[in-house]
């Protein structure tokens, strides 16, 4: 169980294809991992190397055919190491309380779930792909994305330039700056204030966020649901989530990582297609 500081990183490469088959297997290596048919030989191997970069905090470098279901492995062997160290956690704590039941324990940090990939097109492939885990039911998410994608305003979804006019609305002025007063001329982003990401996660009925989803579902949940910006919701659930998918920048780029203030400590780390993030890595660095 990795419970220090340390980013644990799986990198992989190559596309993948698009799995639903109802099948349950349930199989050990280290730990129990609930997979939804019966694994190819290939996938056995990929998930015992997983499994076990995992436990010794180590870094992953993968490669399979295409057609082989890497994007599945990796997120039911993640997912998996991710419910045993909460189980473990769990009973560490129960014991804890039952020798100090006077003293309040501080619970420990469970580890995060980063799946990154190359676009936001893949991305909706990898929620599609979480829905057919067993997993589904059992953990919280979130999708990051742009606000070209997420943006919901009347005006500023249909202009040219949704970055620049959305910071308009959101962010004061330098003639209001320091005003406790100052409110948003978004409605979406105003009703977010005060609120953290426990506030949807929590509800039930109808207001209730889904499990899993994509952009598309996400977007009109918080737009029918709640009346609030899509973009700025999935960044207010980042430290209530146990999987956040996520495109290569919001992790490689330190601008946005920082600006989203995104923690990396007591997480691992999924990059899909990782033969593409020498050329972002690239690229990021000589934009300073």
């Amino acid at each position: 169980m990795a419970n220090n500081t340390k980013s644990e990183t799986m990198l992989m490469s190559g596309n993948f294809s698009m799995l639903n088959i109802e099948i349950k297997t349930i199989f050990r290596i280290g730990v129990q991992v609930d997979f939804p048919y019966k694994p190819y030989p290939c996938q056995i191997a990929m998930l015992a190397r997983i499994i076990k970069a995992l436990q010794q905090s180590k870094n992953c470098l993968l490669e399979s055919p295409t057609g082989t279901g890497k994007t599945l492995t990796l997120l039911c062997a993640a997912l998996a190491w991710q419910q045993k160290e909460i189980e473990q956690i769990r009973m560490s704590s129960s014991n804890e309380n039952k020798d100090n039941s006077t003293e309040t324990t501080k619970p420990q940090p469970i580890s995060r779930i980063f799946y990154c990939t190359r676009t936001h097109k893949q991305l909706e492939q990898v929620a599609k792909q979480l829905s057919n885990t067993i997993y589904k039911d059992r953990i919280r998410m979130t999708l990051l994305s742009s606000r070209d994608n997420y943006c919901v305003h009347p005006v500023v979804s249909k202009g040219p330039n949704k970055n620049h006019e959305c910071s308009k609305l959101t962010r004061p002025d330098q003639q209001r700056i320091g005003q406790q007063s100052f409110k948003s001329d978004c409605g979406y982003y105003e009703r977010l204030r005060g609120k953290i990401g426990n506030d949807f996660t929590r509800l039930a009925g109808p207001k209730q966020l889904p499990r899993v989803f994509d952009i598309e579902q996400f977007t009109e949940y918080c737009q029918t649901s709640h009346a609030v910006c899509p973009y700025y919701t999935s960044r207010l659930l980042i430290n209530d989530v146990q999987i956040i998918l996520c495109p290569y920048n919001y992790l490689i780029d330190p601008r946005v990582r920082n600006s989203m203030q995104m923690s990396l400590n007591n997480s691992v780390i999924i990059i899909d297609e990782g033969n593409s993030i020498e050329f972002y890595s690239y690229s990021f660095l000589f934009r300073f």
